[in-house]
């Protein structure tokens, strides 16, 4: 990048200092950061010819870390979330996601991308399961897959996809199960209902 180096500085109504950034020709390049107005800081993170590139990072307002994301050349790749208690909310790495409760149990399990297993959670156990091949990539209306295989083949154009959900009752014995065979349900002693 060709051109001069410019600090742009930004300041709380009482002279404390807000953010401080770089730009060369108009774009970001080097490091922005940003504090709460106790001082604490609260996003660092590199930028390069006007895209983030590197550890992002983020903080609440008593210093413990709330967001990092990693970048290369404006693409996100790995990223994390914390609950303000400092437990883990979500993480992203690779192709696959976890969700969290506050309280640290699981709560959720999937791929990045909609093709491939995903797991709902309730009280650290296995609540239902999807899985999911050869769905269109651009369809986003995944919620579907959990509530209505129908309206999913249907909003996704109708694809040759193959769904298989499952659902469990809390002592961990399979209730239902839906596939491209057909469907099936268990009793919570594990007799076959259908």
């Amino acid at each position: 990048m060709v051109g001069e180096i410019k600090q742009n500085v930004m300041h709380y109504p009482d002279g404390r200092t807000k953010s401080k950034l770089y730009r060369v020709g108009g774009s970001l390049h080097g490091v922005w950061s940003r504090w709460h107005y106790n001082g604490q800081l609260s996003f660092q993170g590199n930028y390069v010819n006007g895209r983030p590139d590197g550890m992002h990072y983020s903080w609440f307002e008593d210093g413990v870390k709330s967001h990092q994301i990693l970048y290369d050349n404006g693409s996100s790749r790995d990223e994390t979330q914390w609950y303000s208690n400092g437990n883990k909310r979500r993480e992203r790495v690779g192709s696959s996601k976890i969700e969290w409760h506050s309280n640290s149990q699981i709560k959720s399990k999937f791929p990045h991308t909609m093709n491939g297993a995903w797991s709902w959670y309730k009280d650290g156990q296995v609540e239902a399961e999807t899985y999911c091949k050869n769905l269109d990539p651009e369809c986003n209306n995944i919620s579907n897959v959990k509530l209505n295989l129908q309206e999913e083949v249907d909003a996704c154009g109708g694809y040759p996809i193959e769904v298989r959900t499952t659902r469990y009752y809390e002592n961990g014995k399979k209730a239902f199960e839906s596939n491209s065979d057909g469907n099936q349900a268990w009793d919570e002693g594990e007799k076959k209902l259908y």
